[in-house]
């Protein structure tokens, strides 16, 4: 009997399928504030794997959508962007669809940065339907719900207040409304206070002063049918899932907290549109050296550096291998980016049976979901036969992988030009004489052509037995011979993508 999958991505979609009618809807989104980071790609690679399994198990229908939140207020300008800083500023408060994007290529800001993760998502491989609430709004998506808020304001506002731990007293209290009035004269959404309403209009006033801009002062009046408005996030989350009939819905941890917006959205759901929430379920955040990556503080990598590090089949397979919650670690430096290939490349191997680990059936289904391997030969051959002959056609042909070394050489040239590879895996040949020339020659002696990468390694033990010399001098000298290093990649190796003739030549060159 075969192993029962206990995946994460496994255990949520089976969940699922049992307590769910198809079609299965996925959702996700993003405020696009500012330039897209590593943190962004979370956001719609978690409800991929869902999305890939449930295709994958299933012959219903599913759909996925990513949510483009620009109707979200503009609230500082980005680091990146300081330059614009004397453009952008006059703007903060208004919808990110209706502030100028700086650099001239899009309709908004708002558009300009959806497009960046729009981008990302291509060149990830996930392609989910892309929605814009500034499309949503206009269509009358939230009417329904802003009616509903509006008739049970009390009720909301308890919710949402006691789920954000906030104390029920004050301005913020006395003036809260489910509604965010776009102000007639001055285009703010996060300044216009609701002073009145009825199920059709609401009257507000632009007094509210928010940290990075104040009203403008303005009173005014609007149809809800005339869409300047937007709902407060913590009430827009559960109506958009409504609508969009969303059957599954992942949040980062900082959602998750207590007192954050999955407690509200939850509670929404069953105490104001009276029906249970989508499942919802939490994902971890990428870390390098166990540190968050975060873009305003400088740590970990740009996003831009990491897709020319890694394929997007290494990246996905690296985020859905283990348990959603559990923060991802990408630090490519060293040995690090060896293993991450070096455990997709045999688990590439793993088929499902009676046979195998829970372990290794967990990492085979993460797999399956992230994309196949594109490549025979393994990225470590590839790495030092191009350091042996520094020429893709020449490492294609002998390893017997023309395409996939062409499809991985982009990937191992801009891991070499931000100097990331281990000390050992950067060489040339580079014939130097050893310290221990007899033992050097000796070794030549014995080295025979037919001898494979073991047997080459273990001629090193025998003949510095045979000699009275330590292994790790002979090792030593043998590599000082052939890169001019003291230490390298596995000899066996080393000799391998060298070729025993060579190597042969070599070491007599050394030793003369």
């Amino acid at each position: 009997m075969a192993v029962e999958p206990e995946h994460w991505v496994s255990v949520l979609s089976d969940k699922i399928k049992k307590e769910r009618k198809p079609p299965y809807v996925v959702a996700s989104g993003i405020t696009t504030s500012g330039p897209t980071h590593i943190g962004t790609a979370s956001e719609f690679l978690y409800p991929n794997a869902v999305v890939s399994y449930l295709k994958h198990e299933s012959d219903s229908k599913v759909s996925f959508f990513f949510i483009g939140d620009i109707m979200d207020a503009f609230d500082a300008v980005p680091e990146p962007l300081s330059r614009y800083a004397k453009e952008l500023e006059p703007q903060l408060g208004k919808p990110l669809a209706h502030v100028t994007d700086p650099l001239g290529c899009h309709k908004s800001f708002g558009e300009h940065f959806l497009g960046e993760a729009e981008e990302l998502m291509k060149k990830l491989e996930v392609y989910p339907e892309i929605l814009r609430n500034n499309d949503l709004y206009p269509q009358g998506k939230y009417d329904e719900f802003a009616v509903l808020y509006l008739k049970n304001k009390d009720l909301a506002r308890d919710i949402v207040f006691e789920t954000s731990l906030r104390e029920k007293e004050g301005p913020e209290w006395d003036n809260w409304n489910p509604l965010q009035p776009i102000c007639g004269k001055c285009g703010r959404i996060s300044t216009s206070i609701v002073t009145s309403y009825t199920d059709k209009s609401y009257k507000y006033v632009c007094s509210k002063d928010v940290k990075y801009t104040k009203g403008c002062g303005h009173e005014g009046e609007d149809l809800l049918k005339s869409h300047n408005y937007k709902l407060l996030w913590r009430l827009e989350w559960p109506a958009r899932q409504t609508f969009l009939n969303v059957t599954i819905e992942g949040a980062g941890k900082d959602h998750w907290t207590r007192g954050g917006s999955v407690d509200t959205a939850v509670a929404i759901h069953k105490k104001v549109l009276k029906h249970d929430s989508p499942f919802l379920f939490k994902f971890g955040f990428f870390t390098i050296k166990g540190k968050k990556y975060s873009k305003s503080k400088g740590i970990g990598l740009n996003v831009d550096t990491l897709i020319k590090l890694l394929p997007p089949e290494v990246i996905k397979y690296q985020v859905y291998k283990s348990d959603s919650q559990v923060d991802k670690e990408f630090d490519p430096s060293g040995n690090n980016m060896l293993n991450m290939y070096d455990d997709y490349e045999r688990t590439s191997g793993l088929q499902q049976s009676a046979e195998i680990s829970r372990a290794d059936n967990k990492k085979r289904i993460a797999y399956e979901i992230s994309g196949s391997r594109k490549w025979k030969a393994r990225f470590l051959d590839m790495l030092i036969y191009y350091q042996v002959y520094g020429d893709w056609n020449e490492v294609g042909k002998l390893l017997n992988d023309r395409e996939g070394v062409k499809y991985l050489s982009q990937f191992i040239e801009s891991w070499i030009s931000e100097g990331y590879p281990p000390e050992e895996y950067s060489f040339t040949i580079t014939p130097t004489k050893p310290e221990n020339v007899e033992g050097t020659k000796a070794f030549r002696d014995a080295l025979k052509e037919g001898m494979d990468a073991i047997a080459v390694h273990n001629l090193v033990f025998a003949v510095a037995k045979e000699r009275n010399i330590k292994p790790e001098e002979l090792f030593k000298a043998l590599y000082t011979s052939i890169i001019g290093k003291e230490k390298g990649p596995k000899l066996g190796k080393l000799v391998a993508a060298v070729g025993i003739s060579k190597v042969k030549e070599i070491l007599t060159k050394a030793t003369s």
